[in-house]
């Protein structure tokens, strides 16, 4: 028995970000379930494990000379479909050769090269997969006030470990979040009325940006649960597990004024401290000063016999003060972690002053 299934250019390329984001270091996870129903002509792809897992519905698919009730799944290496999508063009077709035993083999009659490849036992995680996706039923919003809500969200707040968005019916957005363990809220000023609670780490609003934009429909669902979040549309499903962030949705909020935020070099800043700690003197005072004044960012040192200034240039500034002067540990820049670089070199960090006037410096 032969069926053919024919994927569009819009499933093409929803069909590339399923497979794409699944976790190729897992050697167990790299395959795709194709899922069969001949008689209603539906075929399902699944891909991913269990903390990121999707699926995408193909109605209508081609069928060639089959009269059948049957369902099956299959299971197929899912690198030789990336192989081929982006050389399909406008649509692909994809054959697969069923034999009685349940075993088949799938190859592409469109394309000029040539690829053929061989069901693999199916994964037991995909077909518990499977057997859920009935019951999911998503509240919907719309997609782009939703991702344009979730990125602000995302560039306002950073860097942190959790946000918690909420957009409640009348009232104005705000978020709670997290960042290096301290907890405190920002409102976003917009007022999206979504009704909706969901808290989110840089993980999931990935997901969500590849869903949304990779998706051709204007709504998008979104179910949350203890330990993940999904995402719906029509005919794609997205799962991603989320970290245990209970104690942090009960955590009380400590007040926090943003001071000043800015992005900078992070090579350039990381380079000119360098440079102190190989001075022996100014090593040994532990101590080195950054000045903000007039939207510049001035990092200083000095021992009894030597003083050092350098400017750090600074490529975006928003700030509250025009001066500010404050101590660091000079030491903790030397193994600099970055939590949030915007692109290349580009390093995003904040200024945050506690109710009791003490300072917070975050990248």
């Amino acid at each position: 028995m032969n069926v053919t299934i024919s994927i569009n250019a819009n499933k093409s390329i929803e069909l590339i970000h399923l497979l794409e984001q699944a976790d190729k270091r897992s050697p167990e996870y790299c395959k795709v379930l194709i899922s069969l129903d001949i008689k209603e002509e539906v075929v399902s792809f699944i891909a991913g494990r269990a903390d990121l897992m999707g699926c995408l519905v193909i109605e209508d698919m081609l069928i060639k000379k089959v009269k059948s009730e049957q369902k099956l799944n299959l299971s197929f290496d899912a690198d030789i479909l990336l192989d081929v999508l982006p050389n399909a063009g406008c649509e692909l077709q994809i054959l697969l050769k069923l034999d009685t035993s349940g075993s088949a083999e799938m190859t592409f009659p469109k394309i000029l090269n040539y690829r053929r490849a061989f069901s693999e036992t199916v994964q037991d995680a995909h077909l518990e997969y499977l057997s859920t996706l009935k019951m999911i039923d998503a509240p919907q919003y719309n997609k782009a006030s939703l991702l344009g809500i979730v990125q602000h969200a995302d560039e306002k707040c950073r860097p942190y470990e959790y946000i918690l968005l909420k957009s409640e019916k009348g009232e104005g957005d705000s978020v709670k979040v997290q960042r290096d363990g301290d907890v405190f809220t920002e409102n976003l000023g917009t007022k999206s009325n979504f009704d909706l609670n969901l808290c989110l780490d840089k993980k999931t609003i990935k997901t969500l940006k590849g869903v949304c934009e990779n998706t051709f429909e204007d709504k998008i669902g979104i179910i949350t649960t203890n330990d993940s979040i999904i995402f719906k549309s029509k005919g794609r499903i997205t799962s991603v597990s989320v970290p245990d962030h209970s104690e942090f949705l009960l955590r009380v909020t400590v007040k926090k004024e943003k001071v000043a935020s800015f992005i900078l070099d992070a090579y350039k800043l990381r380079n000119e401290l360098g440079r102190y700690v190989h001075l022996h003197s100014i090593k040994q005072q532990e101590q080195s000063y950054l000045l903000l004044n007039q939207g510049n960012l001035v990092v200083c040192a000095k021992s009894e016999k030597l003083e050092c200034a350098d400017i750090v240039k600074l490529i975006e500034v928003s700030s509250n003060t025009t001066d500010l002067i404050l101590m660091v540990n000079l030491h903790l820049f030397k193994e600099l972690k970055v939590k949030d670089m915007t692109e290349f070199h580009k390093l995003k960090a904040s200024i945050t002053k506690s109710i009791e006037r003490e300072y917070f410096f975050s990248f």
